[in-house]
Formats: C-alpha cells, sequence, structure tokens
C-alpha cells in the first residue's frame, strides 16, 4: 500500500478533524505574513477597510448630528488604523468558523457576509460611541471605553462558536467514537475551554484598560530582571517607567507583551488534565516563559546598543519572543503529557 493511499485512508478515517489539521498547516506557515500585513497600516487592505469605516462613521455621525471635521480630528488624534481597531482578528475567527461550519454552502456564505457586515457595523458603532463620549464626558477613557467595547464583542465571537459546537454533530461524534473520547470526558474538556475563554477575555480586558495593577506588576518585574541581566553582562541601563534605555537605546514594554495571556493558556491546558505535580509543573512552566521574555528584553537591547538604537533585523521585533516560547510551551505540554499526565490513583 502506497504513503498517498495511507494517507487518504487515514483523511476519510478522521474526517472532519483532518480538515481542521490541514487548515493549520496551510495557515500556520503564511501567519507571519498575514500577521505583518494586518498590523501594518500601510497596506491597501487595511487601508481600504479603515477608509470604509471612516467614511461610514462619518456619514452616519452627520446624520446624527455630529460634525465629520470633530470625527476626523478624534480619528487621528487618538487611534491607529490599525487590526486593534477594526476588529480583524475577531473577523478572521468568525470567518474560520463559518468556513468549517457544517451546514450546506449557501448558508455558510451567508452567514460570512452577515459577519462581515456586523463587524462593519460594529466598528462604526464602536467610533461613533467612542467619539461621543469624548466630546461630551470631561474624564472620558478611551482605553476603558474600547476595551468593554472589544470584551463584549469576544464575549459574542465566544457565543458564536458555542453554537457552532452545538451544531457540528460528525465532529462530536468523531472525538466520542474513533478517538475514544468519554462524553463525561468531552463534557469536561468543553466546560474547561470555556472557562478558560472566559478567563482570557477578561485578561484582556485587563491588560487593555489598566483596570488592575497585576499585569503591570508583572511587566515592570521583566524590566527590573532585563535591567539586572544587562548589569552582569556590563551594560548599564536605567529604568524609566515602561522604558528599559541607554544614551544609545531603549526599548517600551507595554502589558500586552507580558505574556499573561499565553501564561493563562500554559496553566489551563494542564489544569484541565488529569496527572501528578500539577502545580509544580505550572509553576516551573510560568517561571519558564517569564525568563524568556526577559531574556528577549535583554538581547534586544545589547543588539540596539551595537547598532545605534536602530532594530533592523528582517523579523518582527516580537517574534523574537513568541515563536520560541510557543515552541517551548508546546515542548512543555509534550513533556507534560508523556511522563506525567496519568489517571490519579
Amino acid at each position: 500500500m502506497s504513503t498517498l493511499t495511507k494517507f487518504r485512508q487515514a483523511y476519510n478515517f478522521y474526517l472532519p478533524l483532518s480538515n481542521y489539521v490541514i487548515a493549520l498547516l496551510v495557515l500556520l506557515p503564511v501567519y507571519p505574513i498575514i500577521r505583518q500585513l494586518f498590523l501594518s497600516g500601510d497596506t491597501a487592505f487595511v487601508n481600504t477597510y479603515a477608509h470604509l469605516i471612516k467614511q461610514g462613521s462619518s456619514t452616519v455621525g452627520e446624520w446624527l448630528g455630529l460634525s465629520q471635521q470633530v470625527l476626523l480630528n478624534i480619528f487621528l488624534s487618538h487611534t491607529q488604523l490599525d487590526t486593534r481597531f477594526m476588529a480583524f482578528w475577531q473577523t478572521i475567527l468568525f470567518l474560520l468558523g463559518a468556513i468549517f461550519f457544517r451546514i450546506s454552502l449557501d448558508k455558510r456564505l451567508i452567514i460570512a457576509l452577515s459577519g462581515i457586515v456586523f463587524f462593519i457595523c460594529f466598528n462604526i458603532g464602536r467610533w461613533l460611541l467612542l467619539s461621543f463620549a469624548e466630546i461630551h464626558f470631561e474624564n472620558y477613557s478611551m482605553h476603558l471605553w474600547n476595551g468593554t467595547l472589544i470584551a463584549l464583542l469576544n464575549f459574542g465571537l465566544l457565543f458564536f462558536y458555542l453554537i457552532w459546537w452545538k451544531k457540528n454533530y460528525s465532529l462530536k461524534r468523531l472525538i466520542l467514537s474513533k478517538l475514544k473520547v468519554s462524553a463525561i470526558t468531552l463534557k469536561r474538556i468543553i466546560r474547561n475551554l470555556l472557562l478558560l475563554a472566559i478567563l482570557l477575555i477578561v485578561v484582556q480586558w485587563i491588560t487593555y484598560t489598566e483596570s488592575v495593577p497585576l499585569v503591570s506588576w508583572v511587566s515592570k518585574a521583566v524590566l527590573w530582571c532585563a535591567q539586572a541581566l544587562l548589569a552582569l553582562m556590563g551594560y548599564t541601563t536605567y529604568l524609566s517607567g515602561r522604558y528599559i534605555y541607554t544614551h544609545e537605546a531603549a526599548i517600551f514594554f507595554s502589558d500586552t507583551c507580558a505574556g499573561i495571556e499565553l501564561m493563562i493558556i500554559y496553566a489551563s491546558f494542564i489544569a484541565i488534565l488529569n496527572g501528578r505535580y500539577k502545580l509544580l509543573f505550572i509553576t516551573g512552566g510560568l517561571l519558564v516563559i517569564f525568563l524568556m521574555n526577559v531574556l528577549r528584553i535583554g538581547l534586544i537591547m545589547v543588539y540596539l546598543i551595537h547598532h545605534q538604537g536602530q532594530y533592523g533585523l528582517p523579523f518582527n521585533i516580537h517574534d523574537l519572543y513568541t515563536y520560541p516560547v510557543y515552541a517551548v510551551t508546546f515542548i512543555l505540554w509534550a513533556i507534560w503529557i508523556h511522563f506525567f499526565n496519568k489517571p490519579q490513583a
């Protein structure tokens, strides 16, 4: 039997799981390119979408009696035309869910198009609400208002995926029968994943709005440790707020760079499984993730010091941490599953 025949048999046996695996194998290699295109405000796609939102906001705002120039001034002074404002990632996740919905093609197209219209309307409504708050409230905080709206959007997206799961009978049958997972275990896993998703949304809201200083403390701890590491390497650096700097270079460390979300995902994955030494393995893994962040800041600072404060590497500065720490996280998970994920007596 040829390798291709075996692959086809395995593919057919594990449908529809095979479709998701192939989609991941296709998307993961191009993810850095897609991410860079979406994060860049100079691409035609991002600019077109931003222009559509801006024009829609101006049109609806004028109809409501708001000055177009006021809207434009607030838009340009407070908001970057990037994926964070336009809810790109939520849009992509919704479209992926629509594509893999186990319903007819015409219904999937209707859901996808309806979702695109909804996200455009959401962004227009969000911008108008933020503009209204900017004009009428003296103690207005854009981070708080915008972060709360995004959290509500994420909860809506989570509700959509709950419906997606309930309608995906073929995937549930595959997991229960061919993958030999009991109904009770599957229900517990879904419940824990739901709790994890809710926790991540809350953490994102806390991080973006800066409502609780816990994330800020972690960020400052990373900078303190990075400064100590650089001192051991013979470099004198200074801290000022979220900046670590020398006379030659400086780095701003935001709360979103602290890796809190990855820490929660790592810890939750182990917590939902059976096994021994959970607390010890979770603590050790969190420490590894933290130290890798410290090492990243230290290495970037050394690079900047020796290149007159200019970053000229061919890949995104965040990828220096993102991809290596993801790889280490998967290795830690693999070690846990292989050696420690055993039913407790």
